[in-house]
């Protein structure tokens, strides 16, 4: 039978969902597209969608401080889960920014009409896959200007991001590195 690891479990259900909620998200904008569609009519979205995805990134977060993650794939998995979760937040933002100022260099998917679902859906995957090289470039810290936020909240969850990658970079690869160059017990050294 299959086991799967604590860690691998966690990042396997909040990838899913994230999707699903990403997914739900994308129709209900695509749904109220061209009407009168703010989040304060959905104020109670709006606290789940960042409740959910903040309970996600925390049990990514806390599995590096439970675990001890003695192997590289599962860092290297649990690094990759961050990236694609915040890649899902800033989608998530972008889908309701419909000013357009939560980033600059992002597509604008409001820009798209709803009477052409395709170009919608083509839209929203250009959106996505542009918050997911931005997800990339934040985490790799190596900041390229293309794309880059505007807005405090966008800001604020960027610096989040940046202290998230680099406490998994440092502490968790740390940890792991440290663990692997001591010697062992039975070493007559």
């Amino acid at each position: 039978m299959l086991r799967i690891r604590r860690t691998d479990r966690l990042g396997l259900i909040a990838g899913l969902t994230s999707i699903v909620l990403a997914l739900l998200l994308t129709l209900v904008a695509y749904a109220n597209h061209g009407r009168a569609f703010t989040l304060d009519n959905y104020h109670w979205l709006r606290s789940m969608v960042w409740l959910l995805f903040v309970i996600q990134i925390g049990a990514l977060m806390s599995s590096i401080a439970k675990d001890r993650l003695s192997s590289l794939p599962a860092l290297v998995r649990l690094y990759g889960g961050l990236v694609f979760q915040f890649a899902l937040i800033y989608y998530a933002l972008v889908l309701f920014d419909f000013d357009n100022n939560a980033f600059v260099g992002i597509h604008n998917l409001h820009t798209y009409k709803p009477d052409t679902p395709l170009a919608f859906f083509t839209g929203a995957l250009k959106t996505f896959l542009d918050c997911l090289h931005f997800s990339i470039v934040t985490s790799a810290t190596v900041g390229y200007g293309d794309i880059y936020p505007r807005d405090w909240l966008a800001r604020l969850l960027t610096d989040l991001h940046i202290l998230s990658a680099t406490g998994i970079a440092v502490v968790g690869f740390g940890r792991y590195f440290a663990g692997h160059g001591k010697p062992s017990h039975d070493d007559p050294r």
